[in-house]
This record gives structure tokens, C-alpha cells and sequence, in this order.
């Protein structure tokens, strides 16, 4: 690239290091930019011909995402921003027009490139820059809204061309798709660490429309491991955001730093901890999903790592008393302690936990030193305890009592 050697570039004098910058190595923001470009996506192939599906997305490439042509020329550059309060993007909105100004120099886009913003707040843009429009017409988003209308264009894709199946079930595997490609970049950067390469390598690799539209015209298959853990993070991250959102609470950052972690983690890590969080539900189960994504869950997850006096240790994502290890979960007061703890102890897919803490933390209404104890109370469930050879006990505890110390 002629341009590289070029300290600042533009009007706006945009260091060219910054225009040349991926943030794969750090991209946490699925739940907002990815669905925006899962969404663009896709209104592409709903309003676009046969052609259209030769397309590219790149992500975290050109800006947070750019579309491509056929040709690799980009045809537009999208940002997104999601904040709770208002804030001066003046600067983005300078360096989305630099931007444009160094690739239009390099042959890549036109001088008219459109230069997109998603934002779920009102803005005053400038330096050639619009806020997205979707196809409700609206021109703001929230990470919930975006996530509603991913659904809308993949149901309407399916109805415009007569296409069956549940377009829930494929907007999942779009979801995981987009996931694991980030993923695989993640990979590939590790292989190739120095900046300019980082960058070309990511450049290099963008998802074609074909490739997602063949996700939504071909028969759903279930969700294999690893899409599964993506998935599953994706919900969990996009309901948390919402109980941060509306409840504002002071140890908020607490949620966004166990996150950032989470999304460092390989699939099989991902599961795990979905699992040992999730303790009465099987996350290998073809119904888990519907479960994981009851809103109480993550309401009482937030509960728990906000209300809870002590910071989480993140290498471990438990708490650690003196050798004992407090596990956080997002169980609830949905049901009696007894038959919670049944649900527990007759999950499958659960006798590694018993090894993994002594306590697990919940949003519960009382506290039991032994699930299995406690579990003897339901009468009614058959349950094989012979496969629970755990010699500690297995613990459940309130936020207030794990406060008060008590146990």
C-alpha cells in the first residue's frame, strides 16, 4: 500500500497506523456490531438480485464493518456506537471520512462511499456521515431492537422466496456464524501478530453474502458444539447489556469485565461455563436454548455479581475464600429450594461442577448446605446418585448470607 509510509492522512490528519488498525484481538461487541452487520447483510440479499450475493462483509477491517462488491471495492463503511448517554462522535465521524478519503486514494472505494453510523442514540452528524436507516424506518437501534430485526429480515428473506423452516432457528446459525468467523481471525492473528500483517490478514478474509444466504435456504441442522457456545453467549451478553441498561447499577463494571473475559475463551470453555452458571438446566439438551434465554436468568445473574460485596476472581471466574470456591449462577425464586436442587442434581451434564466449587451463589430464597441433601425432599424424581462421588458437599447460598459470611 503506497500510503503506509504516510504519517497522517486527510483533512481530518488521521494517523495512517490508525486507518491501517484492526481491533479484531479485542472485538467484544457482537451483541451491537455484529448483529448491525448481520443486519446490513442481509437487507442486501432482501433488496438486491442474484449478483448482490457475491458481496463481501468485511469485519473489523476498513471500519467496524465495510461492504465489499464482487470486485473487493467498498461500497460502504459502517461504525457503531452503543452508550447509555450522550456523547461527541465528531472524531469517529472525522475518521470515517479519512478513512474513505486513504482507500479512495488507493483504488478501493469511490469519493462517495457511503459512510454509515449505527448509534441508539440522537445525533448531530457532520463530515459526510448519516445514521443507518432500517427497514422499520427508524434510524436508531438498540442491541435488543437490532437483534429483533435481524429476525424480521431473515423471515422476510424466507417468505420472499418461499424458503420453510424456523426462521428463529437460522437466525442462530447467522448468529454463529458471524461468531465463529471472528473467532477463526482471532486465530489467524495470533499466527501472524504484527500490525500491518494483522490488518491484511483480516482484510483478507471477508464473509461472502452467498455464504449466508446458503444458511438460511438450506434445511436447519442442529447447532453443533461450538456454535452452541457462541450462541449462548450471544444471548447472555445481549440480556445482561438490557438489565445494565435499565438498572444503571454502581458495580456494573464488575458484568462488563466477567464478559470480556467469557469472550476470550474457546468454545469448550464457553460451554462449561455456561454450564456451571446454569446448573439445572443441560446445555447439551436440544430445548437448552429456549431455557438459557428466559429473561430471569440473566436478571438473576446480574443480581448476583452486582449485589455481591466481593470482586469475582476472573482467572477462575468464582469467588475464593480461603481454599473454598463460590461458583456465581443465575438461579432464581422461581421455584422451591428442594425442587431446585433436584433439578441440579438430576442434570446429566452436571457431575463435573460438583468438582469444580463448593458453593454455588444464586438469586435464591434461602440457603442448603448439601443440594443432594436437600434433593431427598422430592419424592417423586428418580434420580442415580451413585454417579455422585464427590466427598464435599455441594452447597447453595443467598446473596446475604454469602455477604454475612455465614457459610
Amino acid at each position: 500500500m503506497s500510503q503506509t509510509q504516510v504519517k497522517a492522512f486527510g483533512n481530518n490528519k488521521t494517523p495512517t497506523k490508525t486507518i491501517l488498525h484492526t481491533a479484531i484481538a479485542s472485538w467484544n461487541g457482537f451483541i451491537y456490531q455484529g448483529m448491525c452487520a448481520l443486519y446490513v447483510a442481509l437487507d442486501i440479499l432482501y433488496h438486491g438480485d442474484d449478483s448482490h450475493k457475491e458481496w463481501m462483509l468485511g469485519l473489523e477491517s476498513y471500519e467496524d464493518f465495510a461492504i465489499l462488491d464482487n470486485t473487493g471495492q467498498i461500497q460502504s463503511f459502517h461504525q457503531c456506537k452503543c452508550y447509555r448517554n450522550s456523547k461527541d462522535f465528531t472524531d469517529e465521524f472525522e475518521k470515517m471520512e479519512s478513512k474513505r478519503k486513504y482507500w479512495n486514494s488507493e483504488g478501493k472505494c469511490a469519493n462517495d462511499a457511503h459512510l454509515y453510523f449505527h448509534c441508539n442514540l440522537n445525533l448531530n452528524y457532520s463530515n459526510g456521515v448519516s445514521a443507518y436507516k432500517y427497514h422499520n424506518g427508524m434510524f436508531l437501534a438498540s442491541p435488543k431492537d437490532i437483534y429483533l430485526l435481524v429476525n424480521e429480515m431473515v423471515q422476510s428473506i424466507m417468505n420472499a422466496q418461499n424458503i420453510p423452516g424456523s426462521h428463529e432457528a437460522k437466525t442462530e446459525r447467522l448468529i454463529s456464524l458471524i461468531c465463529t468467523h471472528v473467532s477463526s481471525l482471532h486465530q489467524l492473528l495470533i499466527e501472524s501478530p504484527a500490525e500491518t500483517n494483522s490488518f491484511n490478514s483480516v482484510c483478507a478474509h471477508p464473509v461472502k453474502l452467498q455464504k449466508l444466504m446458503d444458511l438460511i435456504t438450506n434445511t436447519t441442522v442442529p447447532l453443533n458444539k461450538k456454535e452452541k457456545a457462541f450462541c449462548y453467549l450471544y444471548y447472555f451478553e445481549l440480556y445482561l447489556n438490557e438489565c445494565m441498561t435499565f438498572t444503571q447499577h454502581v458495580n456494573d463494571g464488575r458484568l462488563n469485565s466477567f464478559i470480556d473475559v467469557l469472550q476470550t475463551m474457546d468454545s469448550d470453555n464457553i460451554l462449561n461455563l455456561i454450564q456451571r452458571i446454569n446448573p439445572d438446566v443441560n446445555v447439551n439438551d436440544s430445548n437448552a436454548e429456549r431455557e438459557l434465554e428466559a429473561s430471569a436468568r440473566p436478571n438473576n445473574f446480574y443480581q448476583v455479581m452486582t449485589d455481591t460485596l466481593e470482586e469475582i476472581n476472573l482467572q477462575k471466574m468464582m469467588w475464593q475464600r480461603k481454599g473454598v470456591l463460590y461458583s456465581p449462577t443465575t438461579l432464581g425464586q422461581d421455584m422451591g429450594t428442594a425442587r431446585q436442587c433436584a433439578k441440579i442434581v438430576s442434570n446429566d451434564n452436571i457431575s463435573s461442577l460438583l468438582w469444580d466449587c463448593n458453593w454455588l451463589v444464586g438469586n435464591v430464597k434461602e440457603s442448603v448446605e448439601d443440594v443432594r441433601e436437600e434433593s431427598n425432599k422430592i419424592t417423586t424424581m428418580s434420580i442415580d446418585y451413585s454417579k455422585f462421588t464427590k466427598p464435599e458437599k455441594l452447597g447453595l447460598i443467598t446473596i446475604k448470607d454469602f455477604n454475612d459470611g455465614k457459610y
